[in-house]
């Protein structure tokens, strides 16, 4: 993205009218750029073909990069953590 604040405004503009729901991401500075990197849960009435090429003309973007996800549960066995059926919190030091 070429600006934080315009192209995370312009991108979740976009996304919102297609009821496309950002679950999570982060952003980051890279340079001279800006990078954003976000799951999303697209509706089966939208193709991500289609929002990848909606979001590809918008100003502020640079570039769109996406791959779907097969078992988008995978990480629901990860986080949260439990341990014998019960929610746990680990500490490290």
């Amino acid at each position: 993205m070429r600006g934080l604040t315009e192209g995370l405004s312009e991108i979740s503009s976009e996304l919102a009218l297609r009821s496309v729901q950002i679950l999570s991401g982060i952003h980051m500075r890279l340079e001279d750029r800006f990078l954003w990197l976000f799951i999303i849960e697209v509706p089966e009435s939208v193709s991500m073909e289609h929002v990848s090429e909606t979001l590809s003309r918008l100003d502020s973007v640079l570039e769109v990069r996406w791959a779907e996800v097969d078992k988008p549960d995978s990480l629901d066995s990860f986080f949260p953590v439990h341990l014998y059926g019960d929610r746990a919190i680990i500490f490290t030091s």
